[in-house]
C-alpha cells in the first residue's frame, strides 16, 4: 500500500513540476545586442545609444545601455556609465539608407 502511495505522490510531484515549467513562458526580446536605441524620457535628449547587454529578470527583459559616454580620463568602474532599463523605456532607431 505504501508503494502505491509513493507512485501516486511521485506522479503528482512530476505533474506539479511540469505545470510550473509550462507556466513559465519566455517572451521574445524586443531589441538585440548591438542595436541602436534612444532612451524615452521627458527631456529632449536625442542621443543614440547601443544595447550592450540583455538580462531576463522576473520574466521581463531588461537592457544594458550606456547612460553616459565614455570619458577620456580613466574610469574606475563601468557601473556609473551603464543603465539597466526595460524595453518600454527604449525607442528603436531606424536608418533610412536612401539619404
Amino acid at each position: 500500500m505504501s508503494s502505491s502511495k509513493q507512485k501516486i505522490n511521485g506522479s503528482n510531484a512530476k505533474s506539479g513540476l511540469t505545470q510550473k515549467s509550462s507556466s513559465l513562458r519566455l517572451t521574445t526580446k524586443e531589441f538585440k545586442k548591438g542595436e541602436r536605441v534612444m532612451l524615452r524620457s521627458h527631456d529632449q535628449v536625442t542621443k543614440q545609444r547601443l544595447v550592450l547587454g540583455i538580462q531576463l529578470i522576473n520574466e521581463s527583459w531588461f537592457y544594458f545601455v550606456e547612460w553616459m559616454p565614455p570619458a577620456l580620463e580613466e574610469c574606475t568602474s563601468l557601473d556609473n556609465r551603464l543603465a539597466l532599463v526595460q524595453e518600454k523605456d527604449l525607442v528603436r532607431v531606424v536608418f533610412n539608407s536612401k539619404q
